[in-house]
């Protein structure tokens, strides 16, 4: 009886030593964990973005626990993303989504990561994705309109800028700006107008009134045109496009000699400008010049067709192809 005692002792204080042990050493690894995360996040916070990247690549080769995992692949996708190594981010966001599928935050850095690398079919998914698995997700929205609009999605952009506004984002000008493009690439110009002029309140920049200036063109309102693309060649952001842009209006009305003297000015530096080019040939097609124009539009279409300006070039060739007279060429499909 004395014996089953002493037995029963020692096995008591044995496993509250194994106890005691096991508390220390987990306790343990938690706290180095956590002070492993806070050196990376440390990093991150001073922009030492490679530091983190090989703080936190070290901490998942250690470490299989769920616990700090997904903060861990976060901060390396973030650290990736400020580096501009959109590649490695990439790789990094798409392993995150791999261990939690449904996590909106990590789903939607993966789609951001798609949609500045140009992969705007997969962003798409991604963010549809995310309305299935929230679909009051204003981010989600924002981002899915503008990945239509850059697909050539107009209308859908349209939609889903409309109904990230009605739940209620936040709309600063570059909003407006992206909303009123949809809406004028859908040919839609009253609205067009409305959010472009909304742009317009909050932020004088030349994109907005270059945007304004093209859909009064578009809906034949000449003059307001004309005013506003003025404006836009002496704000803030003004291009080429604008100066170009007014030279093709110039040329195809009755300001051809206007619209010849900027052509030849800006051919001068860029010998080969389609656009440049074309507006050449249309404003000496207006002064009965059409044979001398010609030469032109051949620069035109003997350029490599995947050097941009493709709807430029489809028409060069099709004039040459089947001469016709200046007044009959549709510049409309341009959408300048």
């Amino acid at each position: 009886m004395h014996l089953n005692k002493i037995l029963l002792s020692f096995f008591l204080l044995a496993y509250a030593f194994t106890r005691a042990d096991a508390f220390l050493w987990f306790g343990g690894e938690t706290r180095r964990n956590t002070a492993v995360m806070e050196e990376a996040r440390a990093a991150y916070a001073r922009s030492d973005y490679a530091a983190a990247v090989d703080i936190m690549e070290e901490f998942l080769l250690k470490n299989s626990s769920k616990q700090y995992l997904r903060e861990a692949y976060d901060i390396i996708g973030r650290s990736y993303k400020m580096q501009g190594a959109y590649d490695k981010a990439l790789l990094k966001y798409g392993e995150a989504v791999e261990f939690f599928p449904n996590d909106i935050p990590l789903n939607l850095a993966l789609a951001d990561i798609y949609y500045i690398g140009g992969l705007n079919g997969k962003a798409v998914q991604l963010y549809d994705k995310v309305l299935k698995l929230d679909g009051d997700n204003l981010p989600a929205r924002l981002a899915l309109a503008r990945a239509y609009l850059a697909e050539g999605y107009f209308t859908k952009a349209a939609q889903y800028f409309r109904g990230y506004l009605d739940g209620g984002g936040s709309a600063d000008a570059d909003f407006y700006y992206d909303y009123a493009s949809a809406l004028f690439m859908a040919n839609d110009y009253g609205g067009a107008l409305d959010m472009a002029q909304k742009s317009a309140v909050l932020k004088t920049h030349a994109k907005t009134s270059f945007l304004i200036a093209k859909i009064y063109k578009a809906a034949g309102e000449e003059n307001r045109a004309f005013d506003f693309i003025a404006a836009a060649g002496a704000q803030e952001g003004a291009d080429d496009e604008i100066l170009l842009t007014r030279a093709l209006w110039l040329a195809v009305g009755d300001g051809w000699r206007e619209s010849i003297a900027i052509a030849d000015n800006y051919l001068k530096t860029s010998p080969r400008n389609k656009l440049a080019l074309f507006i050449k040939y249309i404003a000496l097609s207006r002064a009965g010049r059409a044979k001398e124009g010609l030469k032109y539009l051949r620069i035109i279409a003997e350029q490599d067709g995947n050097s941009g300006s493709g709807l430029i070039q489809n028409l060069a060739r099709k004039i040459l192809k089947t001469p016709q007279p200046p007044s009959s060429v549709k510049t409309s499909n341009l959408k300048i």
